[in-house]
């Protein structure tokens, strides 16, 4: 039975794709925290019932967090923090420009506040600027990735002000969406175009491990404990955004989040190493903050 369900675990890992179990994993884990960690633990049913009422509200919102999770992962397992970041810098415009198309002119901020954004996007594409490899494809995905999370936080917006849930309900809804979403399409046998198995990169795949105890022990393959807080941690950050998205307009939301990957950058440098902070990267931060200080003062109503 134990050689079973290792070769059984070593045959799904060499079926999907890292992004393509990461993003099934948080979502399903993220779901299955909403409904049952909870002190109201008999309450589950509720919570369950509610949530598939929410669904015909919240599935675009679905749509777009699954894309915007699944493709952040692709850039990142194929660039990296950096170049991954430099790529999404744009967020706050891409907010501005769909929430231009969504809602109208009345949506828009002052000019001197648009021009904070664009001060801002050029701080944190400095500041996660090192030296990076460019990939189209995962360029692409960053892009893609990008332009669904400016999506995502707008379309939510209007989710959340239409059925007054709060942040916790929300993503619990979104991320059972988002799970079937992720299922069908891995479903599919999309083409992976290269990207990387738990094993190592594509061109590996040609060597025949015999051994499934041996390969599931390898140090590609991340502990338990690693893959539950990384699904914890991505549970708490939508529930805190999507509360804070109820109280705010898309493009403050998209503006705070964009100066959030500023700590993302710096602490992945400090997890993953790599070169020590340049001047230009230390520059781009100053920037960044400067600008998101301007974005604060200007959209500040007198």
């Amino acid at each position: 039975k134990a050689q079973n369900r290792e070769s059984l675990i070593f045959n799904i890992l060499n079926y999907y794709t890292r992004p393509q179990l990461l993003t099934i994993f948080r979502f399903m884990g993220s779901f299955l925290l909403g409904i049952f960690a909870n002190f109201n633990l008999s309450q589950w049913n509720e919570r369950l019932k509610l949530a598939i009422q929410m669904m015909s509200e919240f599935k675009v919102s679905a749509v777009f967090m699954f894309l915007a999770n699944y493709f952040n992962v692709v850039a990142l397992d194929r660039l990296g923090i950096s170049l991954t970041y430099t790529s999404k810098c744009g967020i706050p415009i891409l907010t501005v420009l769909i929430s231009l198309l969504v809602e109208g002119l009345e949506a828009m901020p002052s000019i001197i506040t648009l021009l904070t954004l664009i001060q801002i996007a050029t701080g944190i594409a400095m500041a996660s600027w090192n030296s990076p490899t460019f990939e189209l494809a995962g360029f692409l995905a960053a892009v893609i990735s990008a332009t669904a999370q400016a999506s995502l936080n707008v379309f939510s917006k209007r989710a959340l002000s239409k059925t007054k849930i709060c942040g916790l309900q929300a993503q619990t809804t979104m991320a059972a969406l988002a799970f079937c979403f992720a299922i069908v399409t891995t479903s599919l046998r999309v083409p992976k175009f290269g990207f990387k198995q738990w094993g190592g990169k594509s061109k590996e795949k040609k060597v025949v491990i015999k051994n499934e105890s041996t390969a599931l022990s390898s140090k590609n393959i991340p502990p338990l404990y690693l893959s539950l807080g990384a699904v914890a941690a991505y549970h708490v950050e939508y529930c805190l955004s999507f509360l804070f998205l109820s109280l705010v307009k898309p493009i403050s939301y998209g503006t705070c989040d964009a100066v959030r990957r500023l700590g993302i950058i710096m602490t992945g440098r400090n997890f993953f190493g790599g070169e020590a902070f340049s001047r230009l990267n230390y520059t781009g931060i100053g920037i960044a903050l400067i600008g998101a200080l301007g974005f604060s003062i200007s959209s500040c109503k007198p």
